[in-house]
């Protein structure tokens, strides 16, 4: 079982039987910001208001989870 650093922004994220390690560092948001074209706030917005696409989710994971290692 892996454990997770609250100080290192760090979650657990299960996929059916997969688990994985999700980081969001300031890096990692700076990515984001990048592969979207927009800043971290409008993402949640985007998120709060759910118009948000599943190419954007699928970005936001798979660049926190790279993060996690």
């Amino acid at each position: 079982m892996m454990s997770t650093n609250p100080i290192k922004a760090e979650k657990i994220l299960n996929f059916k039987d997969k688990t994985y390690k999700a980081r969001m560092s300031l890096d990692t948001i700076i990515r984001i910001e990048e592969a979207l074209g927009c800043s971290i706030l409008k993402v949640g917005n985007k998120l709060a208001t759910a118009d948000i696409t599943l190419l954007e989710i699928i970005n936001i994971l798979t660049l926190s989870i790279r993060a996690g290692g």
